[in-house]
């Protein structure tokens, strides 16, 4: 409604909107990751508001769903999940996430699938290739809560650590590890080099999680950390 300074007014048609219905999803932990120990279960819900009652649940294989936790605290919606004894390595573990009002759910999130791991892994393996096979001088710096420190130690930018062995093409880099599911962070370059592509490799500081991929692949010039060997 408008008034001018004559006292005229004018009103504008009526506009009308809906208020869409909430849509939850599992944010953490990520679809096919494996697992172990304590499980940190988020969800997310939009559109978000802060009277938002979020029910986390989980299902081993195809059993009933459980509720582990529900959580009011926007705008993150969080359970912890102990998986130790729901069954052995190879058990597929589903979690959900439910928008509640009182005890009747508004709102369903897919469920996300992951798998119970093995003991801890001791060590990962990056596995570098430079075609032609100039390996002499290129070395990893690491860092991470995830790598041995003690290992760790004897890394620096002018002191990267060499390959353990070269192997079909592919110089293979053993890294002892403290946990499996911390990250181990990388870069792939030659002593104190840092000019990407000459003495440095592109794609900056890498990370991967050897819980989820215990081995990895880089290709000179490429930035992607491949989980799988790539075709030549």
């Amino acid at each position: 409604v408008v008034l001018d300074n004559k006292g005229h007014t004018r009103t504008s048609g009526v506009r009308t909107a809906r208020v869409p219905n909430p849509v939850v999803a599992i944010t953490s932990p990520a679809a096919g990751a494996n697992v172990r120990g304590e499980v940190n279960v988020q969800a997310t819900v939009t559109p978000e508001k802060a009277s938002n009652v979020v029910q986390l649940q989980r299902r081993v294989g195809n059993g009933a769903w459980q509720t582990i936790g529900t959580d009011s605290s926007s705008p993150v919606y969080t359970a912890l999940d102990n998986v130790d004894g729901l069954g052995p390595a190879g058990t597929q573990v589903s979690y959900r996430a439910r928008v509640m009002d009182g005890r009747q759910a508004i709102a369903r999130s897919p469920g996300v699938k992951v798998t119970i791991a093995g003991e801890a892994l001791a060590t990962a393996t990056l596995r570098y290739q430079r075609p032609a096979g100039d390996y002499a001088g290129w070395g990893l710096h690491l860092w991470g809560d995830g790598i041995d420190p003690q290992f760790l130690a004897g890394i620096s930018w002018d002191a990267p650590m060499p390959p353990t062995r070269i192997v079909d093409g592919w110089a293979e880099f053993e890294i002892p590890l403290v946990s499996d599911t911390s990250p181990v962070n990388f870069i792939v370059h030659t002593a104190g080099g840092d000019s990407v592509p000459d003495t440095r490799e592109p794609g900056g500081d890498r990370s991967f999680i050897p819980l989820d991929h215990p081995q990895v692949w880089i290709v000179q010039g490429d930035a992607t950390v491949h989980t799988t060997q790539p075709s030549p």
